[in-house]
């Protein structure tokens, strides 16, 4: 998975490729072992977002989306943060926001991405769209 540039954050506007999943994950938590904390809250949002997805797509469509995402999802270095991370799925297109600021835990399912969290972090003046160390790169850290 890949921090997404500012074209790639274009496509996610533009995108109608359905199903679609957000998930938004918190990455501020106050615990000793704030890792397995973070991978613990990621599974709980991927499983909300597997049934979502059951209960909306037929079985080849489900398994075309989840497969790629889980292995996406086991593979995806966290760490703890002030803020957190939007992670955008679908079948053609797979990547992340780190976000500035905290954000409620959430996963959605839909014929769209779900970006108004991820708006929310544009509008943020310690955000930045680009970065000298990489070109168009949208970052969203603070």
């Amino acid at each position: 998975m890949k921090d997404l540039t500012i074209s790639d954050a274009m496509k996610l506007v533009r995108s109608e490729t359905a199903p679609a999943i957000s998930i938004y994950l918190g990455t501020n938590v106050n615990d000793r072992d704030s890792h397995s904390k973070i991978r613990t809250n990621l599974q709980r949002l991927y499983k909300t977002a597997e049934s979502l997805v059951v209960r909306t797509y037929d079985a080849r469509a489900r398994e075309r989306l989840l497969q790629p995402l889980k292995k996406a999802l086991a593979n995806l270095k966290l760490s703890r943060s002030k803020g957190g991370v939007a992670i955008y799925h679908s079948e053609t297109f797979t990547g992340i926001v780190r976000l500035p600021t905290a954000v409620a835990d959430l996963a959605v399912a839909a014929d769209s991405f779900h970006l108004k969290p991820v708006l929310r972090c544009a509008q943020i003046p310690a955000a930045t769209i680009s970065s000298p160390s990489a070109k168009n790169t949208l970052i969203c850290s603070g």
